[in-house]
């Protein structure tokens, strides 16, 4: 089995099946228009009213965020959210009641941009195209190792010496933008990567971490929620955090992160 069959498999749980070679100018598909907002995001905290509350939050899916022994459990919400914690019984109050307005008013504050500086998907999927231009000899072409419900690719690339051959080395496997509004996750794995190639010719370490392995990168495991941010919010503080999927309940979108088989 190859080393790109054996990442393939990685991606069970987004029915990746087949590996092939694409152009990177692979047409992407935009969101439908049509598409409803999903209204406001709030930080709520939820009453504890027994000893199942946690277990009843993670069982309906909610967004749970860092919680504390005793104290209420923060959630993140947007309208269908908490009319669903209402219709189940929950108590909680609204403690951020717009959580991509504070997002932005708080970057204004600080002199920061919270969208300078995070490539977007197809900037992104141009730096891997950009990566094989620069350095043919370290990295592969871009691998179509999927397709996003929404007909996005899913793309990777592989980095070694031997890049075209399928060595007897340790494999690594990197990805990020699995949770969509997690922009730093993709932007310090493309750092990784730029460090790594351009110090290649100099650098010992690189040098034996790209002779001895064999490394493979899936900059956005999640394609349709990351530009359902950009287009939902293109001055930054998009929430929405899952894929577009449609479930059987005619809501949107699985955590591809908490959702996640095991390997």
């Amino acid at each position: 089995m190859t080393g790109l069959l054996r990442v393939a498999l990685l991606f069970v749980l987004l029915c990746i099946t087949l590996v092939q070679a694409v152009p990177h100018t692979s047409p992407l598909s935009p969101n439908d228009p049509a598409e409803p907002s999903d209204g406001r995001y709030a930080l709520v905290e939820v009453q504890r009213s027994g000893k199942n509350t946690l277990r009843d939050l993670q069982l309906g899916g909610f967004d749970i965020q860092q919680i504390e022994p005793g104290q209420p459990i923060p959630v993140i919400a947007n309208d269908a959210d908490r009319e669903r914690l209402s219709r189940q019984g929950f108590l909680f109050t609204e403690t951020i009641p717009d959580m991509s307005a504070y997002y932005v008013q708080r970057s204004l504050a600080e002199g920061t941009d919270l969208i300078d500086g995070y490539p977007t998907f197809a900037e992104t999927i141009d730096s891997m195209v950009n990566y094989r231009n620069q350095f043919p000899a370290l990295v592969s072409d871009t691998i179509r190792i999927g397709t996003t419900g929404q007909n996005r690719g899913i793309f990777a690339i592989k980095i070694s010496d031997n890049v075209n051959v399928d060595e007897d080395e340790p494999e690594v496997f990197f990805n990020s933008m699995i949770h969509s509004r997690e922009q730093i996750t993709h932007t310090q794995l493309m750092y990784f990567i730029r460090n790594l190639l351009s110090s290649y010719a100099t650098n010992p370490r690189a040098q034996n971490i790209i002779n001895n392995r064999e490394l493979y990168f899936v900059l956005a495991v999640n394609p349709d929620g990351m530009v359902r941010n950009e287009t939902q919010n293109p001055n930054g503080g998009g929430m929405w955090r899952k894929n577009r999927r449609t479930n059987p309940d005619n809501s949107r979108g699985v955590d591809v992160n908490r959702t996640c088989g095991c390997h």
